[in-house]
């Protein structure tokens, strides 16, 4: 009786995936103490945190752990439409249905609308940083633009005809830079982090 080639054939295992294989980035909340949230992004065995959240930055209508946890899955979700991907993923903010908000989108010319939108500011936080919506991811991140990181960081628009220009925060770049960089990141210089 003739043995079957296919059956006899040892099975071999997909290779596992190495150092330098591209893992998808996932978002989570973890509480930090009794008055901050941190979304934190994980890529593999590494982590690091993306924004530090105060209570006070959510709606009072839902528990802030509940809204950490709801932005970091809407993160997520956006990462796994991009085929698990930061690339070409850039934080700005703009105003839809007359709220302030923070989207996600994947260009430099690109506004916020109700398909791309991650956050809504509430009304104090909204108030606080309409003239200048780059200082609430400032606020978040603990590092300001364009001194400390240019490139993380972009302003779109002429600065002498534009009085706002548009700001957007590289996902893909910060992730570079910051979650998957092989050699440990030093501390900000002084003149570059927030006095909360």
């Amino acid at each position: 009786m003739g043995v079957n080639s296919t059956v006899a054939q040892p099975v071999v295992s997909p290779p596992s995936p190495t150092r330098n294989s591209p893992e998808a980035t996932i978002f989570k909340c973890i509480p930090y103490s009794n008055e901050f949230l941190i979304t934190v992004a994980q890529n593999g065995e590494r982590e690091a945190a993306l924004f530090i959240w105060s209570q006070h930055n959510f709606s009072s209508d839902i528990p802030p752990q509940e809204a950490c946890n709801s932005f970091s899955q809407r993160l997520s979700e956006k990462v796994t439409q991009n085929n698990g991907s930061l690339k070409n993923l850039l934080f700005t903010m703009g105003r839809v249905s007359d709220r302030t908000v923070l989207c996600l989108v994947h260009n430099y010319q690109e506004g916020c609308n109700t398909h791309n939108t991650v956050f809504t500011l509430n009304p104090e936080d909204a108030k606080q940083y309409n003239g200048q919506p780059y200082k609430f991811v400032e606020y978040l991140t603990n590092f300001r633009p364009p001194a400390c990181d240019s490139q993380v960081v972009q302003f779109v628009g002429n600065p002498i005809i534009d009085i706002e220009r548009q700001f957007y925060f590289s996902l893909e770049l910060w992730q570079n830079k910051f979650l998957l960089n092989e050699t440990p990141i030093p501390s900000p210089p002084p003149e570059c982090v927030n006095q909360k």
